[in-house]
């Protein structure tokens, strides 16, 4: 396995960022809960009451896992990684990193080498 490459067993914390700043931490025990960390960008327009205490609940709330994988592809991830981890939500979310699709990108404990730049054509990268 590559050095850069660092694989922890759960995912229980991750830091939820937009533009490059953090709004709050996501974590995940009995239950996932959300605490903002500031109050000058929500994550969700459905969080901005002000002194909001959080959201927690058994389920993700729908602003982080309307981006996560499912059916085959969930799957295909969760058996190649079976072996290193337990695959779940909050492990998703650590993999998208600041490669996920929309405003919020995930830091957390987990460090992925950088990836080799792939082409259609043979000219043109499609990821830089």
């Amino acid at each position: 396995m590559n050095s850069e490459l660092y694989l922890p067993a759960k995912i229980t914390n991750i830091t939820v960022c937009a533009n490059q700043e953090e709004l709050g931490v996501l974590t995940y025990g009995s239950v996932h809960h959300y605490q903002p960390t500031q109050d000058k960008q929500y994550v969700s327009l459905t969080m901005t009451k002000k002194g909001m205490d959080g959201y927690s609940s058994g389920s993700l709330h729908p602003i982080f896992s309307q981006n996560l994988p499912e059916g085959f592809n969930r799957r295909f991830i969760a058996e190649k990684l079976a072996r290193y981890a337990k695959v779940n939500d909050m492990y998703l979310l650590a993999l998208q990193g600041e490669l996920g699709i929309g405003m919020l990108s995930y830091k957390s404990e987990l460090t992925l080498p950088k990836v080799e730049s792939l082409t259609l054509n043979g000219n043109t990268p499609i990821f830089n």
